[in-house]
C-alpha cells in the first residue's frame, strides 16, 4: 500500500453534502480549514490529507456522528469505533475479531451489513448495503478501506488486497479507488467485497489495551496512511 499525501476536491465535496445535510455549517468548515471556495469547482482541484482529516475532525465535532452524516438519518455517536476496537482487541485471531467487530456494528439498525468469507486460500469480507442510500458508494468504499487497514494494524502486517468488486460504475474515480486498494478493481459486479489471503485471518493480534490507547489518539491519521509496519519486539513477542 502506497501513501498519497493529496485528496481530490471530489471526496472533499461529497464530504461536505454529507456534513451539510446533517446540520453542519459549509462556509464554516471551509473557514476552518483554509480551503477557498473556487477550488471546489475545479475538477482536478486537491487538498492536503492533513486538511481533510481535519475537516472530518471537525464534521464529528459539530454532526456528533462518526458516520459525517452518510447514515441517512442514523448517527454513530463519537467514540462507537473506539468501543468496537477495546471489544476486539483481545480476540486470539484476526478472523475472530472481525467477526467479533462486525456483530458489534449489527447492534445498530444500520442500512448494511458486512460479512467476512473464506474460500480455500481466499478470504473475503463483503459489504452490502441498501440500494436506497444516499451517498451509497461513498459509504462502501469508505468501510472496506476502514475495515482493511483497521485490519492491517491490529496483526502488524500490511493486508494486500487482491482484487475489489464495487456493484456500480464510477471510472471518473478510478484514480481515487486504486488510491485506497492499490489493486486490481471490478466494476458493475454483483457484490462490493474485497479479498485477501486467508491465512491473515489465521494471524495473531499484535496489539494490546496500551498500544490502542495510542492508537485511537491519531486514528484517523494512522488508517489513511497505513503505517503498520513499526511493530515493536515486545508486541512480535506477545504474538509468538
Amino acid at each position: 500500500m502506497y501513501q498519497r499525501r493529496t485528496i481530490n476536491i471530489n471526496r472533499v465535496v461529497k464530504l461536505l453534502q454529507g456534513a451539510g445535510r446533517s446540520g453542519a455549517s459549509i462556509p464554516d468548515l471551509l473557514d476552518q480549514c483554509d480551503i477557498p471556495r473556487q477550488l471546489l469547482d475545479d475538477p482536478d482541484g486537491t487538498i492536503e490529507r492533513d486538511t481533510f482529516i481535519k475537516m472530518m475532525l471537525l464534521i464529528m465535532q459539530q454532526t456528533q456522528d462518526e458516520f459525517l452524516g452518510f447514515g441517512q438519518g442514523r448517527k454513530s455517536k463519537p467514540g462507537t469505533f473506539s468501543m468496537m476496537a477495546h471489544a476486539v482487541i483481545n480476540c486470539p485471531t484476526l478472523g475472530a475479531a472481525i467477526e467479533r467487530g462486525i456483530r458489534f456494528y449489527d447492534l445498530f439498525e444500520l442500512s448494511m451489513h458486512s460479512r467476512i468469507e473464506r474460500h480455500g486460500d481466499i478470504a473475503r469480507l463483503v459489504v452490502k448495503a441498501d440500494p436506497r442510500l444516499d451517498f451509497r458508494e461513498v459509504i462502501i468504499e469508505t468501510s472496506l478501506f476502514v475495515w482493511l487497514r483497521f485490519m492491517s494494524w491490529l496483526v502488524g502486517k500490511a493486508i494486500e488486497p487482491q482484487l475489489v468488486k464495487l456493484d456500480y460504475t464510477d471510472v471518473r474515480n478510478d484514480e481515487e479507488h486504486r488510491f485506497l486498494f492499490d489493486c486490481p478493481i471490478e466494476y458493475s459486479a454483483d457484490e462490493n467485497a474485497v479479498s485477501f489471503r486467508a491465512d491473515f485471518l489465521d494471524l495473531p493480534l499484535v496489539q494490546n489495551e496500551l498500544s490502542l490507547s495510542k492508537f485511537l489518539k491519531d486514528s484517523l491519521a494512522q488508517l489513511f496512511d497505513g503505517n503498520i509496519h513499526n511493530v515493536g519486539l515486545p508486541a512480535q513477542i506477545r504474538a509468538i
